[in-house]
């Protein structure tokens, strides 16, 4: 591990990242209100070394596992922390969202949250709700947590439970209602999720080439611990009325924008499936 850091702050972000990461559009404000370590899997070497605070080149492992061994082996590192994010690289948003983000996992006292997602959502719940500020739930997903330092030093063990690390999200997430922790879905940080499709991911393909079934690690995972698959919300916290209009407005005007531009794309992309053109 390389450290480029005189003073630390009071939060950390670490990423696991590669070729295409997104973590530069992370860095891009002032006044971060965090320290960044970054774990590159990739061939370049030193791609990153003057992006970050910290960081390590590291091969043949996968998010969690690799989270898991780095932090291992900077543990008098991490525990300068008191809030430890770890977001997948094709999470898209930027340093005041991020800064915003500590912020209220702060101010509300939440032990494990995440921000909600606009784009590449895979479970219902963690899409984002405009016009809410966050949402209690029973469920905080693998690709964008934030923990409380002590809560991750606690779950740390499960990240390698299987190499996978389908389901370890269900596992940490019964251990926090087990012990009264404190879960959130954070609306008021939506993020953009631009992940590929999964035939496509170097992820996936590893797992293929390794013979591993992420299915099966999960159902595991579920009939071993017995893990709830219902995901809850309990409560919501909300804005004014007239913030929450405004905030609709903003966010499907973004929306529209950001589709509208897209669709002749699909369409086509559509079409050339329908008729096997590649």
């Amino acid at each position: 591990m390389k450290f480029f850091a005189e003073e630390h702050r009071k939060n950390l972000v670490v990423s696991v990242v590669g070729d295409e990461s997104l973590h530069r559009f992370w860095i891009t404000g002032k006044n971060r209100t965090w320290d960044l370590m970054l774990l590159y899997y990739g061939d370049k070497k030193n791609k990153y070394i003057r992006e970050c605070e910290f960081y390590e080149e590291i091969k043949g492992k996968f998010k969690l596992e690799t989270i898991h061994d780095a932090i291992q082996r900077n543990i008098d590192i991490i525990k300068r922390y008191e809030y430890i994010w770890l977001p997948d690289h094709d999470m898209k948003t930027g340093t005041l969202q991020i800064n915003r983000l500590f912020d209220l996992a702060r101010g509300y006292k939440l032990d494990l949250s995440q921000p909600a997602l606009r784009s590449g959502i895979n479970h219902k719940i963690t899409a984002c709700q405009p016009g809410c500020l966050l949402r209690y739930t029973n469920f905080v997903e693998m690709g964008c947590p934030l923990f409380k330092a002590d809560l991750l030093s606690e779950v740390l063990p499960f990240f390698v439970l299987i190499r996978s690390g389908w389901g370890i999200d269900l596992l940490w997430s019964r251990y926090c209602e087990d012990h009264k922790k404190i879960m959130a879905i954070i609306d008021a940080v939506c993020i953009d999720h631009f992940r590929k499709r999964v035939s496509r991911s170097p992820y996936y393909q590893n797992l293929e080439k390794l013979g591993i079934d992420p299915n099966a690690e999960e159902a595991h995972l579920v009939k071993k611990y017995g893990l709830k698959l219902t995901r809850i919300e309990y409560g919501r916290i909300q804005y004014p009325l007239v913030t929450r209009v405004m905030k609709g407005i903003c966010f499907w005007t973004r929306f529209w924008i950001w589709t509208i531009p897209h669709i002749p794309y699909y369409i086509i992309k559509r079409c050339r499936r329908l008729l096997n053109i590649r």
